[in-house]
């Protein structure tokens, strides 16, 4: 019934499961993948260049540092004839200090005042010589010290108005009585005529002054040393004044200048030491165009490096400038003004920054030497041109700089 069953005999290779093969093919590369690559590689190569080039278009400029001829010049009292001449009237300033009167003189003087003098007789003129009389109210005698005219009448919208002129008067003789507060006067030379009630004057100011005996008198160093502190207090307010209302293109110098001083000592009464010392200034100033004042001192230099150019002198306003003594009272522009002037100071070559540029302009690097040796204003000259690459200048002027360097 039972039966041996034998099964058949099988290798190890058979009886262990059998190493399945990969379905996954696999592909070999397209035969045109490398050339791709490389276009890549080029096209990006091309767009940096375009950048770059875009950017240095952009971007670009240069910069050119110049450093311009310079020379020395001095002065030693040389002679520059200048014109044609600017004048300006000064206004009038006046500054008063008190002193104190030490010492005591013997006087006999005679009183002083200011009269303003009218015509109310006709509308033609009349002269009064010095000397003329005029009489006040309390019978004292004074006399015109200068000769005067007086205008007619005038007549405006039908209403007739006397002419009138101002005069200074001084008393017919020594001595305090001919002190007086303001009054009026009549001309006892018309007395018995028609002019004699139609010519009168008026006090402007007292007279005072009038004195015979002793008075306080300041001393005469006190007095020296008074009035030349005020000139010389009013000489700086007066060229700190002039100078604020000259144009910027003008120079005034503090020995171009022809000041007149008017100086008034007032001792006061009695046995008063007080006194007042009162100094006035004006006169005229030389105004010299900078400029135009530039180029003749540059004329009278002996032959330099710089001689047929432009120049700048950045130290003119300190050179020493005085006026010839020969010509102190030249005020009119046809006329030379002869000038004195002393001291040193450096000259510098005016470089054309707008000729240079346009000359710059579109132009290679190689040519900048042979263009600055072309400028005699240019003592020498670098380059600096962004991006570093660039070999050429902006053909836009605008993106040329010109820095002029300064001079030791």
């Amino acid at each position: 019934m039972f039966q041996d069953i034998r099964q058949p005999r099988r290798s190890l290779k058979e009886v262990l499961p059998r190493r399945q093969t990969s379905i996954v093919a696999r592909f070999p590369k397209p035969p045109h993948s490398n050339r791709s690559g490389l276009f890549i590689f080029l096209l990006t190569i091309v767009f940096v260049v375009i950048g770059a080039m875009a950017i240095s278009s952009l971007f670009s400029g240069a910069k050119v540092f110049v450093t311009p001829q310079t020379a020395d010049l001095t002065f030693d009292k040389t002679t520059v004839n200048y014109a044609p001449v600017e004048s300006m009237i000064f206004t009038p300033i006046s500054e008063s200090t008190t002193l104190v009167a030490t010492g005591e003189e013997k006087v006999s003087e005679k009183a002083t005042g200011q009269v303003i003098i009218y015509n109310n007789y006709s509308p033609a003129s009349q002269k009064l010589i010095a000397t003329t009389r005029l009489e006040s109210k309390a019978g004292k005698i004074y006399r015109l010290v200068e000769a005067v005219t007086v205008p007619g009448q005038k007549t405006v919208s039908g209403q007739v108005t006397p002419g009138s002129v101002e005069a200074k008067i001084i008393a017919d003789a020594t001595g305090d009585s001919y002190n007086s507060s303001l009054t009026d006067f009549t001309i006892p030379g018309f007395k018995g005529g028609p002019r004699y009630d139609q010519f009168y004057a008026r006090s402007k100011t007292p007279i005072a002054g009038g004195l015979i005996g002793n008075r306080p008198v300041v001393a005469e160093a006190d007095k020296n040393k008074a009035v030349q502190d005020l000139h010389t207090s009013l000489t700086q307010k007066l060229l700190t004044q002039s100078r604020a209302q000259i144009p910027e293109s003008f120079i005034l110098y503090d020995d171009a200048t022809n000041f007149e001083f008017t100086d008034k000592l007032v001792v006061g009464n009695g046995t008063s030491s007080r006194a007042i010392l009162t100094t006035t200034i004006g006169g005229t100033a030389y105004l010299l165009e900078e400029n135009r004042l530039t180029a003749k001192l540059s004329e009278s230099q002996p032959k330099n490096n710089l001689s047929g150019l432009t120049i700048i002198l950045p130290d003119i306003r300190h050179l020493d400038i005085k006026i010839s003594a020969t010509n102190q009272a030249t005020t009119t522009k046809d006329k030379v003004l002869k000038l004195i002037v002393t001291g040193k100071t450096k000259a510098i070559a005016q470089v054309d920054v707008t000729k240079l540029v346009i000359a710059l302009a579109d132009q290679p690097q190689s040519q900048a030497g042979a263009i600055f040796n072309q400028m005699a204003e240019i003592q020498n000259a670098k380059v600096s041109l962004f991006p570093p690459w660039l070999r050429r200048f902006p053909q836009e002027s605008a993106k040329i700089k010109i820095v002029l360097l300064p001079t030791n």
